[in-house]
Order: C-alpha cells, then sequence, then structure tokens
C-alpha cells in the first residue's frame, strides 16, 4: 500500500495532539473545579441563611453566625487565574474557541494553496 505524505501521522504531530488533549483536560478540570468551590460557597450562604432565620440561639452564637454568613457574602472563597479573572466553566467555551481558531489558522497555513 503506498501512502500519500499527507496521510502519514507523523510522530510530531502525535505529540502535537496530545499536548494539546493534555492542556485541555488539565484545564477542563481547573475550570470544574473553581466552578465546584462557587457552587458550595453559594451552597454555604444559603445553609447560614436558614440557620440565622430558623432557629433559636443565644445572642453570641446568633451574631458569631450572622458575622460569619456576612464575611462569606462580602469575601466569597474562589479560585483565581489571575487577580482579575476567577476561574469557572465559562472558560471552557472561551478556551475552546481560543483552540478552534488556532487549528483552522495553523491548517490554512500549512495548506499549500
Amino acid at each position: 500500500m503506498i501512502m500519500n505524505q499527507h496521510e502519514v501521522f507523523t510522530v510530531t504531530q502525535f505529540m502535537t495532539l496530545y499536548r494539546v488533549l493534555a492542556f485541555g483536560s488539565t484545564v477542563l478540570m481547573i475550570a470544574w473545579s473553581g466552578q465546584e468551590v462557587s457552587n458550595e460557597v453559594l451552597k454555604l450562604q444559603r445553609v447560614l441563611a436558614q440557620i440565622i432565620s430558623n432557629s433559636d440561639l443565644d445572642s453570641t452564637l446568633h451574631r458569631s453566625l450572622k458575622d460569619f454568613h456576612y464575611l462569606v457574602s462580602v469575601e466569597p472563597l474562589r479560585i483565581e487565574l489571575l487577580p482579575t479573572m476567577p476561574v469557572g466553566m465559562y472558560l471552557v467555551p472561551a478556551l475552546l474557541s481560543l483552540t478552534v481558531n488556532y487549528i483552522i489558522v495553523t491548517l490554512q497555513m500549512n495548506n499549500d494553496i
């Protein structure tokens, strides 16, 4: 069987594909983790609000819970990639479109038109 030069999947292309897939899966795991942290902070805020409003607590514990709820609401825990860029699942479509654009440009540059 005679193979055309364009049909051969070279080691360099395989390594490039492997790196892109490894990078993509790593970014996906980081984005998922950041989204999970954000979801848990929202759950914590809801549970604290329910505890504060639905229970009869002594005044010091009630005040401590209200202060903690205020602290969690004002400064929520979040994972940030940069100081201005929190990590979440919204990064996946942005990075996917960036990757697809990069692949399209690379394919167009490799094509002998």
